[in-house]
């Protein structure tokens, strides 16, 4: 059974020509509409037909595979070539290489032996990267960084509190999409990690606000509740008073936002006029 990326690769490998709508209106029945896109680079020429033999066909790029006398990862599968992204030469040393091969001679291997070849690529310093089935430069993520760990179809994105040996611990993350705080994971063989894209970075902030936090400072903070645009909210004023207003997404309104003199909550509002009265009264009581 072909995964959802192995076929995106696959199409995006190959150029089917005036096939390419019937291709595509079958992969929107497969895997979802405008899922996969016409290859910008493809590596070889295809046929519909070529298409539905590869989908009942055992191997799709990223599959580790047994060729002869070695064990490799395809990072090719088309029509017209196939071939191998990484291997094992001599005494298991991987190599980060493209070989081409012959499709005939390509045999399964064990889960035990595809774990073990993933976990010899991490020591050459090679990795999967799985969403894209591209072997990439392996990553070991720092404290504080926003990463894409994988282990196997599991998924695990967000920011490092630290990583040991056998665990990493996350300070906040989206795991399988589930948003969690303060969770540990423990590394096995199989386990890649990614640096986020910009476009990555964009998109959990955009998760973190959701489920109200931001990332400033290399620390994680709890955002303030805010009104609804044209929705009425309270501040504290030059003389420490408390005033309302309307948010009417203004920079004015921004700005008290951003730092803190905001409230949406009356009476919270008075409770930290009170407080801030007797934090500036103190400064000038005797002692």
């Amino acid at each position: 059974m072909k995964s959802k990326i192995q076929i995106k690769k696959f199409i995006a490998q190959c150029d089917f020509g005036k096939e390419w709508c019937i291709v595509k209106n079958k992969c929107n029945d497969i895997v979802g509409k405008d899922f996969v896109h016409k290859g910008l680079h493809p590596v070889s020429k295809a046929t519909y037909q070529d298409f539905e033999d590869w989908l009942e066909s055992d191997f799709g790029v990223g599959d580790v595979v047994q060729y002869g006398n070695t064990i490799g990862i395809l990072n090719v599968v088309t029509p017209e070539k196939v071939s191998l992204g990484a291997y094992y030469a001599r005494k298991k040393k991987v190599l980060y290489n493209t070989l081409l091969i012959d499709r005939r001679k390509l045999s399964h291997i064990s889960k035990e032996l595809e774990q073990q070849f993933h976990k010899d690529l991490l020591s050459a310093g090679f990795a999967l990267d799985r969403n894209n089935l591209v072997i990439v430069e392996s990553f070991m993520p720092k404290a504080f960084s926003f990463v894409k760990m994988q282990q196997g179809e599991s998924e695990c994105i967000g920011i490092v509190d630290s990583v040991e040996v056998d665990k990493i611990k996350f300070i906040v993350a989206l795991d399988n999409n589930e948003f969690i705080k303060d969770t540990t994971k423990t590394l096995t063989s199989d386990t890649t990690f990614c640096p986020f894209t910009k476009q990555d970075t964009a998109e959990f902030n955009t998760v973190l606000c959701r489920n109200g936090y931001k990332w400033e400072d290399n620390k994680l903070h709890k955002l303030i509740k805010r009104a609804k645009k044209g929705g009425k909210y309270w501040y504290l004023t030059d003389n420490l008073t408390v005033k309302n207003a309307v948010d009417m997404d203004t920079r004015q309104s921004k700005g008290r936002y951003m730092s803190g003199n905001y409230f949406t909550d009356q009476k919270e509002a008075i409770e930290f006029m009170v407080k801030t009265q007797q934090l500036l009264a103190s400064r000038t009581k005797v002692d």
